[in-house]
């Protein structure tokens, strides 16, 4: 699903080479999987993020900071699936307050 030069292959190429640069101990990623962003919308949230923990697992990253913006069977999948450090948030926003521009 990730191929290099694709518009979602630098999920896995930017921490690739950031951990090639200074070490996969001192690189992680954050990620909102099934979060929205203004009016951008992820479709197919499972499948999508099942890929890229398959694709970031093996560069063994120190550690991946996820935002609870998808549904808890989701959430435990990705920690069953990630070989390190695992941190849940689970709070925050990512939206734009109501009424702000």
């Amino acid at each position: 699903m990730f191929v290099p030069g694709d518009a979602a292959g630098w999920c896995v190429e930017a921490p690739e080479a950031a951990a090639d640069a200074i070490g996969a101990d001192r690189v992680g990623i954050r990620l909102f999987p099934g979060g929205t962003v203004r009016d951008m919308a992820e479709e197919d949230v499972p499948g999508l993020y099942g890929a890229l923990f398959d694709a970031l697992a093996p560069l063994g990253l120190a550690y991946v900071p996820v935002l609870a913006t998808a549904e808890e069977e989701l959430l435990v999948s990705l920690r069953k699936a990630w070989p390190n450090a695992f941190i849940l948030n689970p709070g925050g926003r990512i939206a734009p307050r109501p009424g702000a521009r």
